[in-house]
């Protein structure tokens, strides 16, 4: 027979009635048929690739067939989440699913749907005209979604600054900050304050702009700057902290804060940066330093490698005061964050580590969040570390901190926390994170 003869016949469209004959059920009328399902609206997909050349496939919420080899999204979505690098943070924006009204109407969804679909709590209102696939993971997940949601309804000449660009480039924030999103535009006059959105007015060079995450936003010794002259002492130190040890150039921070003289804050910024530090892994660290120059406190090395008498790598404290012969750590919430289970292990994981060093004759004293607020018992912790120290009974030696593959006798990375979003959003009062 010819070809088209062997063809199959096609499928019957979807939800149409079988076709009646031999043992098939008569036709429905169309009143007794029952209700197709609405299908449910398309928001978007998901691509990636694994190291080995994998490509993952997914769709939001997909009307579409499944494909063959495709998982859930919300498996792929909480793997690419997990495969992101540590202090890369802002690349999970790339991820996030944000869409504006116009482009849920081009795919057909009603305002009706939209509201229906946000009581049941499919879709979550970022705000006016925004709309998000889930509730948001924290504080800085909600800033970067609003970020997301308010870009499309700016000009070119935009730039995100101050708390929005320190966001991106994951500088530490509070949560306080974090309910508008902040743009400069290079112009004259005052700024504006409206429900989500601050805006600012002022000169920008041309090095100050850099594209981050599909976004224009200020460099980040601008950010840093910036941030810095808004905020406290004691919060400057850690914005400032955070930005050196990401590599920004205190040169060119140097530059800025003089370009910024006379302005608010800078004199505040100024004081700050003379006491920054870039070996500072938190804002936990960067307040404790704070604290001990306040109550007088000799003022520790930071990030020191701990050896044995025989040169195997020990631990890499926090603090350290080799002539004391006490070593400090900041107990922050980022080390015993996850199941049951792994926070048993990172316990048992630091209390080997300590009585490791014990044994080498160094005292440990630790200190958190609450110890900081108590300044005379802060000062009282560690002066009696001090007294209890005896640094002629020390076994070995330390040193400048080096990459995990050159110390000698160790083959791990010790697992200490680094400036990481978990440890960078903080209540209004004090920080929160480690």
């Amino acid at each position: 027979p010819p070809r088209a003869a062997r063809r199959p016949p096609p499928p019957p469209p979807r939800g149409a009635p079988p076709p009646a004959g031999a043992g098939a059920p008569p036709p429905l009328s169309r009143a007794s048929r029952p209700p197709v399902p609405p299908r449910p609206p398309l928001f978007g997909s998901v691509r990636g690739r694994w190291p080995d050349g994998t490509v993952i496939l997914g769709w939001i919420r997909g009307s579409r067939p499944p494909v063959a080899g495709v998982v859930k999204i919300a498996e792929v979505l909480s793997m690419l989440r997990k495969a992101l690098p540590k202090g890369a943070g802002c690349a999970w924006n790339r991820w996030m699913t944000v869409k504006r009204t116009n482009q849920l109407d081009a795919v057909g969804q009603s305002a009706k749907v939209r509201a229906r679909l946000a009581r049941t709590g499919e879709l979550v209102v970022v705000r006016h005209g925004a709309y998000a696939d889930s509730p948001p993971t924290s504080a800085f997940d909600r800033h970067r979604r609003l970020i997301a949601g308010t870009v499309p309804l700016l000009g070119e000449t935009t730039v995100l600054s101050h708390v929005s660009a320190g966001v991106l480039h994951g500088l530490p924030s509070w949560e306080s900050m974090l309910g508008r999103v902040t743009v400069i535009r290079g112009s004259n006059g005052h700024g504006s304050r409206r429900r989500f959105l601050h805006v600012r007015n002022g000169p920008l060079a041309s090095g100050e702009v850099v594209e981050l995450d599909g976004h224009r936003v200020t460099s980040l010794e601008r950010t840093a700057v910036d941030l810095a002259r808004c905020v406290t002492f004691e919060r400057a130190v850690a914005v400032l902290d955070a930005a050196l040890h990401r590599g920004a150039d205190p040169v060119v921070m140097g530059d800025v804060l003089v370009k910024a003289t006379g302005h608010q804050g800078v004199v505040t910024a100024r004081t700050a940066m003379a006491f920054a530090d870039g070996r500072s892994e938190s804002v936990g660290e960067s307040v404790s330093r704070v604290r001990m120059a306040d109550v007088g406190l000799p003022m520790p090395q930071l990030q020191l490698d701990v050896f044995t008498s025989l040169g195997a790598w020990l631990a890499r404290p926090d603090f350290c005061w080799e002539e004391l012969g006490v070593l400090g750590e900041f107990d922050g919430q980022v080390k015993y964050v996850g199941t049951r289970d792994d926070v048993a292990r990172a316990v048992m994981q630091e209390k080997r580590r300590e009585a490791r060093l014990r044994e080498a004759g160094w005292v440990v004293v630790r200190w958190e969040w609450a110890d900081l607020a108590d300044l005379p018992a802060f000062r009282r912790r560690v002066e009696s570390a001090f007294a209890q120290a005896r640094p002629a009974m020390i076994r070995g030696r330390v040193a400048p901190s080096q990459p995990p593959s050159s110390r000698p006798g160790s083959r791990t990375a010790p697992s200490l926390p680094e400036f990481r979003e978990q440890g960078h959003v903080s209540g209004a009062g004090r920080g929160e994170g480690g």
